[in-house]
C-alpha cells in the first residue's frame, strides 16, 4: 500500500513530461528511477546518487536523488525522483567502495522509459561485467568494476530531454555509425543550405571547419546561405534553459572540390564498426570513399571465416558482391592462438585478392600491450618463456569486444605484448605485397 501511496503521489506531483508550445515536442522529465542490485550485494547500492547535468556528459551534475536504505534482493527496487526540470544526461554514482555492483539501472519520464547512450567508468573486474550491462535489459549480468571508488554509469537521452537537433537542408544526418558509408554524390555549385531547430526560442551555431559549435563558438545562423566548394558544416541548437542538442554534420561535396577515393572493406567484430568513421573523415577531406564492413558482434576472424565466407552465406555474398573493387582490406586481430589467427587472415587475404589483386591489407589491432583472460579450454604455451595470452583466471563468460584485464605487472604485460605483436607480424610476413 505504501508502494503503491509512493507511486502515485509521483506522477501527481511530478509531471512526466514538461509542456512546451504548440509544434515543439514535449520534453521528458527524468523523475522515477528503477534498480535491480547486483546478488547479495544489495548494501553495495546504499548511498548512491542519482543526478542530471544539462552542461555535458562529464560536467555540472546536480543531485536528484540517493539510495538511502538497502534495496531488497532479487528484484527490481523503485525511487522516486522529485523533479520537475528536464536533463539530458543522466547519471548513477555508485557508493565508495562499491565497485559499481548493479546488475540493472532504468530511467523514467512518468512510465515512459527513457532511451539514449549508455556510457560510464571503463573499470570492470572481470570479462563481461562492463558499465554496458547496467543498462543492458538483463538482471542476470552485473556492472563491476576493478576500482572501489568513482565509479559511474550514465545515460545521454539525446534530444528527448534537451533542445531538438538541428534539420539541415538539403542534406543527410546519420545519428549512429552506420554498417555502410556510401559516398555522398558531388554536386553543382553553389549549394543553399538551410538550417532549423523545431525547439522554439532556440539558436543555431554552425562551423564550417568539421568542429562542434558551442555556446559562445560558430557562427550564429540566422538565414539560408551559400558554399561553393566541398564544406563540412556541423550544427548545434541552443537555448538558454536547456541543454544542446545533439550536433548535425553533413559534408556537401561539391564539383570541382572533390578527389579520387578509395573503396574499403573491413571484417571484425562490433569493435571494428568504428573504423566507419574513416569513409566519413575523407569525405570531409573531399576525397570520393566508400566504405563497406562485415562484423558480427565478439567473434574471431576464424568464426567469420568458417560460419560466412568459406561456403559462402547470401549474407556475405551480397555484401561482397555489392563493393566492385576494394583497394582497403582490413581485418581485426582477435584470437588467442596467434597461428590460427595468421591462418584465417592469410585465407581472407587470398580470398580478397581473387577479387581485387592490388587490394592492400590492414590489421585492427587491439590494446596488445595488455593482457585479457583467455577463453574457456584454453591452453597455456610457456615455449617461448612467457604465455601467448593472458594467464587471468579462466572463466566460463565468452570475451566481449573491447575488454580487457590487466593481470601481471606493466613491465610483464609490455613484453608480452611485444612477444606476441612481433611473433604475429613475422608469421604474416609472407603476406606482404611483394
Amino acid at each position: 500500500m505504501q508502494k503503491l501511496f509512493t507511486r502515485l503521489l509521483c506522477c501527481l506531483a511530478v509531471g512526466q513530461a514538461l509542456s512546451a508550445p504548440a509544434g515543439d515536442p514535449p520534453l521528458l522529465i527524468f523523475n522515477r528511477v528503477r534498480f535491480y542490485p547486483a546478488p547479495g550485494k544489495e548494501q553495495a547500492m546504499v548511498g548512491g546518487k542519482f543526478s542530471g547535468s544539462n552542461v555535458s556528459p562529464n560536467a555540472g551534475f546536480e543531485l536528484l536523488g540517493e539510495i538511502k536504505t538497502a534495496p531488497a534482493p532479487n528484484q527490481w527496487n523503485e525511487l522516486a525522483i522529485p523533479n520537475t526540470k528536464p536533463y539530458r544526461w543522466l547519471r548513477y554514482d555508485a557508493p565508495a567502495g562499491s565497485y559499481g555492483m548493479v546488475a540493472e539501472l532504468e530511467f523514467y519520464a512518468g512510465d515512459r522509459k527513457l532511451a539514449g547512450s549508455p556510457y560510464g567508468s571503463i573499470a570492470q573486474r572481470e570479462p563481461g561485467r562492463s558499465y554496458p550491462r547496467a543498462m543492458d535489459g538483463k538482471t542476470n549480468s552485473v556492472w563491476e568494476t576493478d576500482n572501489p571508488d568513482g565509479q559511474f554509469v550514465a545515460l545521454d537521452t539525446w534530444d528527448f530531454s534537451a533542445v531538438k537537433q538541428p534539420i539541415m537542408e538539403p542534406g543527410e544526418h546519420r545519428g549512429n555509425i552506420p554498417v555502410s558509408v556510401k559516398c555522398p554524390t558531388p554536386e553543382k555549385g553553389p549549394i543553399q543550405v538551410t538550417l532549423r531547430c523545431s525547439t522554439p526560442g532556440a539558436m543555431i551555431r554552425y562551423t564550417i571547419d568539421g568542429t562542434t559549435p558551442g555556446i559562445n563558438d560558430g557562427v550564429v545562423y540566422d538565414k539560408p546561405f551559400t558554399i561553393d566548394h566541398t564544406t563540412t558544416i556541423v550544427a548545434v541548437a541552443f537555448r538558454k534553459d536547456l541543454a544542446p542538442s545533439p550536433a548535425t554534420m553533413w559534408t556537401y561535396l561539391v564539383d570541382g572540390s572533390t578527389k579520387p577515393g578509395l573503396r574499403s572493406f573491413s571484417i571484425g567484430n562490433s569493435l571494428t564498426q568504428s573504423t566507419a568513421r574513416m569513409g566519413i573523415f575523407a569525405h570531409t577531406a573531399g576525397y570520393l570513399h566508400e566504405y563497406t564492413n562485415f562484423t558480427k558482434p565478439g567473434v574471431p576472424t576464424y568464426s567469420l571465416w568458417e560460419g560466412f565466407a568459406s561456403q559462402p552465406k547470401p549474407e556475405w555474398t551480397q555484401t561482397l558482391e555489392a563493393i566492385p573493387n576494394i583497394d582497403e582490406f582490413t581485418v581485426q586481430l582477435r584470437d588467442f592462438d596467434v597461428a590460427h589467427e595468421a591462418k584465417h587472415d592469410i585465407l581472407f587475404f587470398n580470398l580478397i585478392r581473387a577479387k581485387s589483386p592490388e587490394m592492400q591489407p590492414w590489421f585492427y589491432t587491439e590494446w596488445t600491450e595488455r593482457a585479457r583472460y583467455q577463453p574457456p579450454g584454453a591452453k597455456v604455451d610457456l615455449s617461448r618463456g612467457v604465455p601467448r595470452y593472458g594467464l587471468g583466471k579462466l572463466t566460463a563468460l565468452p570475451t566481449d569486444t573491447g575488454e580487457f584485464r590487466a593481470a601481471r605487472p606493466s613491465s610483464f604485460r609490455r613484453a608480452v605484448g611485444r612477444n606476441r605483436q612481433a611473433r604475429f607480424y613475422s608469421t604474416l610476413r609472407k603476406c606482404r605485397r611483394k
